[in-house]
C-alpha cells in the first residue's frame, strides 16, 4: 500500500508498507534489510528485518488490522499514525511481532484530508445527549461534575447543575441523620421495649414478637420518618444476612447441626462474657464440652430459664436452689444446647461460635481483673476457683 499526500506541496512524499517478507539476493529467514535510497520517503513494513510477519487468527493479519484502525481516522500525520500501527501490533502479538519504519519525509503529511483543508467544525453539544443518559440516573456526583465540565454550555449542564446540588443537600442531610443502637445481649423483648421507648420513632412494633435471637444487635440510622417496624425489618435482614455468611465459613467439627443452633451457642459467649478478645476461649470450652457429652453448666441459661425475655431482676442474687431447678434453658441440669437462644448475639460472639480457639479448656472462672481463667482440667479450675473467692472475699471487705 503507498499513500502519497495531496495539496500544494512541492513534492509528493510517500508512504510504504509491505507485509510480505521481502529478500535480497540469497535466501535469509524472514524480512531482508531494506533501507530507502529515495528521497522523502517513508516505508512501513509489517514486521522487523530477520523476522516475519504473523497472519494472525481473524480475517485480516494484524498488521491490517492496525492500519485499517489508524487510517480512517483524519487529520493525523503520517508517522504517527505508522507509529501507533506498530504499537498496536507488538502488544497485539505480545511482542512476537515488531514492525519497522524506513526513510523521512521532508513535509508533514496528513492523512485524510488536503493540505489546504480548515477542519470541519465541531457541534460542542454534539454528544451531550448520550452522556447526559448514561450519567443522569446513576446519582454520582463525579460523573454529574464531568458532565457540567465537558458540556459547560449544552441543554443538560443546568440540569446536572440541579442534580449536583440536590445530592449535596441529601449529603448534608444524611450526615446529620440520627440513629438508634441495639446492644447485643439484650433479649427480643427487651429491644421490642427500647424501639417502643424511642420517641423518634413511628408507627407501632408488630403484634408478634419475633423468635429469640432473630434479631442483629447494632446501630441502625434513624430516616426521617422511620417506623419501629422498618428498624424490625432491617435488624431481622442484617441477622439472615450475617448468620448465613458466618455459617458458610465455619469451622469443620463443630458439633452444631444447623445454623439454629450456631445463634444459640453465640447467645450463651454473648452473655457469659462481654469481651470480644475472650469469645472464641468461650466458644472453645463449650464446644469441647459439647464433644465430650458434658453439661454447659451456665449460669446465664439458668438465668434466662428462670426469667425468660424480661432478664433477671437487678438485686436478684443467684440462689443453690436455682442451679437444680428443672427448665428447659438450665444446662445444669438439661445435655447439650438449650431449646432457643437466650439472647440477641452480636458479630463477635457469632463469629466466636464458628470459629472457637484451639485449646482443650473445659472450665473457665472470673480472674478478677475483668476477664476469666481458663483451664482444661478439674484440679486447675479449682485452684482458680478458690483464687477468686478469696479475691471476691477481700473486695466486700474493702467495700463494707
Amino acid at each position: 500500500m503507498q499513500a502519497r499526500a495531496r495539496g500544494c506541496l512541492p513534492r509528493q512524499p510517500a508512504v510504504q508498507q509491505d507485509e510480505t517478507p521481502l529478500t535480497r539476493g540469497g535466501a535469509t529467514k524472514g524480512l531482508a534489510r531494506i533501507e530507502s535510497t529515495q528521497s522523502n520517503l517513508l516505508i512501513g513494513f509489517a514486521t522487523s528485518p530477520g523476522e516475519i510477519a504473523l497472519d494472525g487468527e481473524g480475517d485480516s493479519s494484524p498488521y491490517a488490522s492496525a492500519l485499517a484502525r489508524h487510517l480512517v481516522t483524519p487529520g493525523r500525520e503520517v508517522e504517527v499514525v505508522l507509529r501507533s500501527v506498530a504499537k498496536d501490533v507488538f502488544e497485539a502479538t505480545k511482542g512476537k511481532q515488531r514492525p519497522y519504519i524506513t526513510g523521512s519525509l521532508f513535509e508533514t503529511v496528513i492523512l485524510g484530508r488536503e493540505a489546504e483543508e480548515a477542519p470541519a467544525a465541531v457541534d460542542p453539544c454534539r454528544d451531550a445527549a448520550v452522556h447526559w443518559q448514561a450519567v443522569s440516573s446513576r446519582g454520582n456526583m463525579a460523573l454529574l461534575k464531568e458532565h457540567v465540565r465537558l458540556f459547560p454550555s449544552c441543554a443538560f449542564a443546568s440540569l446536572a447543575k440541579v442534580e449536583i446540588q440536590e445530592l449535596l443537600k441529601s449529603n448534608a442531610e444524611q450526615a446529620t441523620t440520627e440513629s438508634i443502637s441495639i446492644a447485643a445481649g439484650l433479649t427480643v423483648k427487651q429491644a421490642f421495649e427500647q424501639l417502643a421507648q424511642d420517641a423518634r420513632l413511628d408507627g407501632d412494633l408488630p403484634a408478634e414478637l419475633p423468635a429469640e435471637g432473630a434479631l442483629m444487635p447494632g446501630t441502625y440510622a434513624l430516616a426521617r420518618g422511620a417506623t419501629r417496624a422498618d428498624v424490625v425489618r432491617q435488624m431481622q435482614a442484617a441477622q439472615a444476612e450475617l448468620i448465613g455468611r458466618i455459617w458458610a465459613g465455619r469451622q469443620k467439627g463443630l458439633p452444631l447441626e444447623n445454623p439454629e443452633q450456631l445463634v444459640i451457642l453465640a447467645s450463651i459467649i454473648e452473655r457469659e462474657t462481654g469481651l470480644p478478645a475472650d469469645m472464641p476461649k468461650f466458644a472453645a470450652v463449650f464446644v469441647n464440652r459439647l464433644k465430650k457429652g458434658m453439661r454447659l453448666q451456665s449460669d446465664a441459661t439458668m438465668i434466662y430459664g428462670l426469667f425468660g425475655g424480661d432478664g433477671k431482676p437487678v438485686g436478684r442474687a443467684i440462689l443453690r436452689a436455682d442451679l437444680e431447678t428443672k427448665t428447659p434453658y438450665n444446662t445444669y441440669q438439661i445435655p447439650g444446647l438449650p431449646p432457643t437462644p437466650i439472647a440477641l448475639p452480636g458479630q463477635a460472639s457469632l463469629e466466636a461460635a464458628a470459629n472457637p480457639a484451639a485449646t482443650d479448656d473445659l472450665y473457665f472462672v472470673p480472674d478478677g481483673n475483668g476477664g476469666h481463667a481458663f483451664t482444661a482440667t478439674l484440679a486447675e479450675h479449682n485452684v482458680n476457683v478458690r483464687r477468686w473467692r478469696k479475691l471476691a472475699a477481700e473486695t466486700r471487705v474493702k467495700a463494707e
